[in-house]
């Protein structure tokens, strides 16, 4: 069960087994999407053509 989640979206919370009868803790931190990537590589493509096309014009 999640018990909390800070700014940054890491998870914290507990499980238990109930084949072992054993309790864990658990931190899951989120990994982007690789949309996220291909978002920050289009913009950043984006920003080098506005800047070549200004210093050529």
């Amino acid at each position: 069960m999640a018990s909390d989640i800070n700014d940054n979206g890491w998870i914290v919370g507990n499980a238990h087994n109930s084949k072992t009868g054993v309790d864990h803790a658990f931190l899951l931190a989120p990994i982007p999407e690789p949309e996220t990537y291909a978002m920050l590589l289009a913009g950043l493509g984006l920003l080098g053509f506005i800047a070549r096309r200004r210093r050529t014009a």
